[in-house]
């Protein structure tokens, strides 16, 4: 499954020594281990795993809430045992919540106010919740270098062409993954309705940025015309098929799909219900299970982002096809951003859905 894993699994010899490894440097002796333990097990193993490698694996495997790995399921996972595969694959997917900049923030003294914010209030990111911010270009690199590592940080956006076309103005994926970002951020309405960007061209996009190893998050949503014509999931299925053809069977993982109904975004406007939002969400996951399979649709991660707050956050995160949110003018305030976080960790806890 991964590059390494014969190498690894010839110094483990069996799934007995394999445990037993990790038990050396289980100090608690509950079965977990954090991610730094487990990178320097495999480094003391000799195992030449990249960053990269033992992220996809840990996505896979899955962290409980306070973002710790069982490495039964780890080691179970790499040896291709039946119950670890079987327990990878019932695993939901990581609970995440993205906070959209957009362009609302353009000085850098109010940047470095945001992110001094959240390196007070959330100094190892929220528990159990991948956080990632979205800043405009010019703030990714400011990003990443002064929030954790355990923050992700993404992109609003990258250009399509393929890598060695240099061409002005742009941005490509190659360059986003050279200055810490983890996550593009493609499909979004602005880009959609303002912009003019086809399925089309964000499918192009999708496909390049996961060839540099960025995860894509692929939003869709249907206007108001759409909407009162009971075209909806018609207009969502088609833009989710687009995308879809670009992602890699092996890769679903790394794809979220932000549902946002455009007419329940902006200041003002009345949020989707909760029990519309799992409605579509539901038949989104159906479709996606249907027409590329199983796999696919327990990977990948169904966010909503239709004016999420901190006051109606627990709404929406009691769905249980809803994995996260992707939050705008609320991703600006700490306070409000760390309550999104634990209240999306506690009613999952709370249902039994959580893995971090």
């Amino acid at each position: 499954r991964f590059a390494h894993a014969s190498k690894l699994l010839s110094l483990f010899g069996a799934m007995a020594s394999a445990i037993a490894a990790f038990e050396r440097w289980d100090a608690r002796g509950d079965g977990f281990i954090d991610r730094a333990e487990l990178i320097m097990v495999l480094k003391n193993l000799g195992a030449a795993w990249t960053d990269d490698m033992i992220e996809c694996v840990l996505d896979r495997v899955g962290s409980d809430e306070q973002g710790r790995f069982r490495y039964e399921d780890f080691c179970r996972f790499l040896l291709g045992g039946q119950t670890g595969s079987d327990a990878v694959q019932r695993r939901p997917p990581r609970l995440f919540v993205g906070a959209n900049w957009k362009c609302s923030l353009s000085s850098a003294e109010q940047v470095e106010s945001l992110l001094a914010a959240m390196t007070q209030r959330m100094p190892s990111g929220p528990a159990g919740v991948e956080l990632c911010v979205f800043p405009p270009y010019v703030f990714l690199d400011r990003a990443r270098k002064r929030l954790s590592k355990e923050i992700s940080v993404g992109s609003q956006n990258a250009w399509d062409a393929a890598e060695g076309f240099a061409c002005t103005g742009v941005v490509a994926a190659a360059m986003l993954k050279a200055v810490g970002c983890r996550w593009v951020l493609l499909g979004h309405s602005d880009r959609r309705n303002v912009l003019g960007e086809t399925d089309a061209l964000i499918a192009e996009k999708v496909k390049r940025c996961l060839e540099a190893g960025l995860n894509v998050n692929v939003t869709i949503g249907e206007k108001l015309e759409a909407r009162q014509a009971g075209d909806e999931l018609k207009v969502l299925q088609g833009q989710l098929a687009a995308a879809a053809e670009a992602v890699p069977a092996d890769a679903w993982h790394r794809v979220a799909v932000a549902y946002e109904p455009v007419w329940a975004v902006g200041e003002g406007a009345i949020p989707c219900s909760p029990e519309e939002t799992q409605r579509v969400h539901a038949a989104l996951r159906a479709w996606l299970r249907s027409e590329v399979g199983n796999d696919a649709a327990t990977a990948c991660r169904f966010l909503y982002t239709g004016s999420v707050n901190e006051k109606n956050a627990e709404q929406y995160a009691v769905l249980p096809d809803v994995d996260g949110f992707v939050v705008g003018r609320a991703g600006l305030e700490v306070d409000k951003l760390a309550s999104i976080c634990e209240t999306l960790a506690n009613c999952k806890r709370a249902s039994g859905a959580a893995m971090g």
